[in-house]
């Protein structure tokens, strides 16, 4: 039986939390419709600081920030800021069936000022099967089409003493590395050197698996609209950011990749995370 229960942060945030299958997940609506906890048999599997959380003015660094309408870094002369503006906007929470927490986000005045398309995206979290199951619908309500560009940029909790014993299995063989900026076959990544921003542009599985260097592994499996796996870390940090996108950063501008969401349709994408 699920349970579900609401408290609130310091800053006045309410927290929506919900338990189910020996696992626990925490959302923010008011704070971009942010996963704030995820816990499996009582071990956290996601980083939070706590700091970025509480103070607004910043962006959260750890949980599941959301990355709408545009991930990556914006082109020079956009009006987005890096990662699009949904982590920065408040969701609205919606009632939802099951074992979920749902929140919704809709276009306004000032979403169409800088991004000028309406739309309405409704995310899900939901506890079930043993995973912990994310679920968008982007919604085009406009007359002409929405283009789509989606991401999660997931801070999973990965200690600086087990990351040289860490690594991603995936089935990329090139990839776009962010520090050196340009593309370069994938090899093995050391997550304890310096830091890693590799987008992985070739996977031909739609899964790939952290191992955490101990414990068990986390799976993350994902529908066919995400196509790059970024892979983030930085030295000293207890994270790992292993996050589908369903383009290349850029894909705005560029065109390459986007999806495109008809008049009156909506598209539904998915993701799946596991430990096993």
């Amino acid at each position: 039986m699920a349970t579900a229960s609401l408290s609130q942060l310091s800053n006045g945030l309410t927290v929506h939390r919900l338990e189910a299958e020996g696992q626990a997940v925490e959302l923010v609506p008011a704070r971009g419709g942010l996963l704030t906890r995820w816990t499996v048999e009582g071990e956290e599997v996601l980083y939070l600081d706590q700091a970025t959380l509480l103070d607004l003015g910043q962006n959260v660094r750890g949980g599941v920030p959301q990355l709408f309408p545009s991930p990556g870094k914006p082109w020079a002369g956009s009006p987005l800021p890096q990662h699009g503006f949904a982590r920065q906007r408040p969701f609205t929470p919606v009632p939802a069936t099951g074992a979920a927490l749902a929140c919704e986000l809709e276009s306004d005045a000032w979403t169409l000022a800088r991004f000028p398309h309406p739309f309405r995206l409704r995310f899900e979290a939901a506890l079930a099967g043993g995973a912990l199951r994310l679920a968008w619908t982007v919604a085009n309500p406009g007359p002409t089409p929405l283009p789509l560009h989606l991401g999660i940029h997931p801070y999973f909790l990965l200690p600086v003493a087990r990351k040289a014993a860490a690594r991603l299995e995936h089935s990329a063989a090139r990839a776009f590395d962010n520090v050196l900026g340009r593309e370069v076959p994938v090899g093995p990544v050391d997550l304890a050197g310096p830091e890693v921003d590799l987008h992985l542009l070739d996977q031909a599985r739609p899964t790939a698996v952290l191992h955490r260097g101990g414990g068990r592994a986390l799976r993350l499996s994902w529908t066919p609209e995400f196509t790059v796996l970024v892979l983030w870390t930085q030295p000293g940090k207890d994270f790992v950011c292993v996050e589908p996108w369903t383009a290349r950063g850029g894909a705005l501008a560029t065109g390459e990749g986007l999806l495109q969401v008809a008049p009156g349709a909506e598209a539904r994408l998915g993701i799946d995370l596991r430990l096993e």
